[in-house]
């Protein structure tokens, strides 16, 4: 994408790339084991699961584990949410 603003690509050194798995890495480990993340652990549904997936839903109250997913999206809509509910 940056070439085509005329930018040439450039890659990440290894500095970078250390520092940006380490971010990765807290990233997930404080989201999986947030409040929300061992209520999920529980099988207890939240206001977001309803309006999520109703099959991921209905597999949270049938106590079915989820596999193991990335969990930077729902971080960065987490912090996205925390920040509009500050703005009203």
């Amino acid at each position: 994408m940056s070439e085509l603003l005329g930018t040439p690509l450039r890659y990440m050194d290894d500095e970078e790339e250390n520092l940006a798995a380490s971010i990765y890495e807290a990233i997930q480990r404080s989201s999986n084991y947030s409040t929300r993340a061992m209520q999920s652990k529980e099988f207890k549904v939240g206001i977001s699961d309803l309006g999520f997936c109703s099959e991921r839903t209905r597999r949270m109250l049938d106590k079915q584990v989820p596999d193991e997913r990335d969990m930077l999206p729902a971080f960065i809509g987490t912090a996205s949410g925390d920040h509009a509910e500050q703005a009203v």
